[in-house]
C-alpha cells in the first residue's frame, strides 16, 4: 500500500528479505502500525538500520486499546452472545498467504489446524475468501464474548506493520 506521514511517502525496506515485504499493509486501506501508535516517525531512508527497533520500546498497557489513541482500522461490532459474522478476504496481492485470527473466538465452520500456531486462524491466499461465524471458545456458552478483541494476520511483521483491528462485542 501507498502509505504517507507528514505528506511525505513511507520508504519501502531496502534491505527485506523478499520483495513480497516492501510497502506498508492495511486492513480496507487503514493501518494502524506499531511505530505510529508510539509516536514515532519514520525514516527518510528505508534502510533497516534508520527505523527504530520496537523491541527496544516500552509499549503502554493499553496499546492496542482506543484509549491509547484513534485506532483507523475497521472496528466490527456485536452484542454478547449474540452470533457474530465477519466475512474476510484477500481480493488480490502477490503468492504469499496471509491468515486472519480473532483473539477469544473460534470459526463454527473451521476446525482448528493440527500444529498451526494459532488456533481459529485461517489461511487465506489471494482470491480467496472466507465468512466467519464466530463462536465463544468456552464451550458452556454461546455466541459472541463481550469485551475489545483483537483481529490480526497471524504473522508478527504483519501484526506490527498495521494488519489489525478491533471487534467490540457489547453486553446485551
Amino acid at each position: 500500500m501507498n502509505f504517507h506521514h507528514a505528506g511525505k511517502p513511507i520508504p519501502d525496506c531496502l534491505s527485506c528479505d523478499d520483495s513480497y515485504d516492501l510497502g506498508e499493509r492495511g486492513v480496507s486501506y487503514r493501518s494502524a502500525p506499531f511505530w505510529a501508535r508510539l509516536g514515532l516517525t519514520p525514516p527518510a531512508s528505508g534502510r533497516n538500520e534508520d527505523w527504530v527497533d520496537l523491541n527496544t520500546q516500552e509499549f503502554p498497557t493499553d496499546f492496542l486499546l482506543p484509549s491509547q489513541g484513534n485506532i483507523p482500522t475497521p472496528a466490527v461490532q456485536g452484542k454478547a452472545g449474540e452470533p457474530l459474522r465477519v466475512h474476510v478476504l484477500d481480493p488480490a496481492g502477490r503468492a504469499r498467504q496471509r491468515t486472519f485470527t480473532l483473539l477469544g473466538h473460534n470459526y463454527a465452520e473451521l476446525p482448528p489446524l493440527p500444529r498451526f500456531g494459532a488456533p481459529g486462524a485461517v489461511l487465506l491466499a489471494p482470491g480467496k475468501a472466507i465468512t466467519a461465524d464466530l463462536e465463544n471458545t468456552d464451550p458452556d456458552k454461546t455466541g459472541a464474548v463481550p469485551g475489545t478483541w483483537i483481529y490480526r494476520d497471524g504473522p508478527a511483521n504483519m501484526f506490527s506493520s498495521g494488519v489489525w483491528g478491533s471487534v467490540l462485542i457489547k453486553e446485551k
